[in-house]
């Protein structure tokens, strides 16, 4: 599943899976270039570029930041009209690859970790701790 999304992201900038991961990677800025057309504001472009080399590494890195463009252009702000300059959001993307349901309020979708994550998150103690059991008030 996992790697399957992974193909999807990388196909929407052109990914070519028949070259060297290593290889592509080199090219960092052209990576970036296809990344950045898709972020609806043009402003910050330079600090952007320099956050983008410095938390993308590898493919999955690639992926992810898509996963999180994708979440960030459906959240409720973006829609309103309300977005980040492009230096703060490539900054801060990983933020964005499983948003909380209050960063994605008013988009009526959430995009979900996956299921062993989520099962990971709801068998913590921490977390399960203090509601009441099935059935009961």
């Amino acid at each position: 599943m996992e790697n399957l999304l992974q193909q999807e992201t990388l196909t929407l900038i052109g990914f070519d899976e028949s070259r060297d991961p290593a290889e592509t990677l080199k090219d960092i800025e052209g990576l970036f270039d296809r990344v950045w057309k898709l972020y609806p504001s043009k402003d910050g472009r330079k600090a952007a570029l320099r956050h983008f080399k410095a938390s993308v590494k590898t493919v999955g890195d690639l992926s992810s930041i898509l996963i999180a463009l994708h979440n960030y252009l459906q959240s409720g702000n973006v829609k309103r009209g309300f977005i980040k300059n492009g230096s703060t959001w490539f900054n801060n993307w990983q933020d964005w690859t499983f948003p909380s349901p209050s960063m994605m309020r008013g988009t009526g979708q959430i995009r979900r970790p996956p299921a062993d994550q989520a099962m990971d998150w709801a068998n913590n103690d921490s977390v399960t701790r203090g509601l009441p059991l099935e059935g009961k008030p």
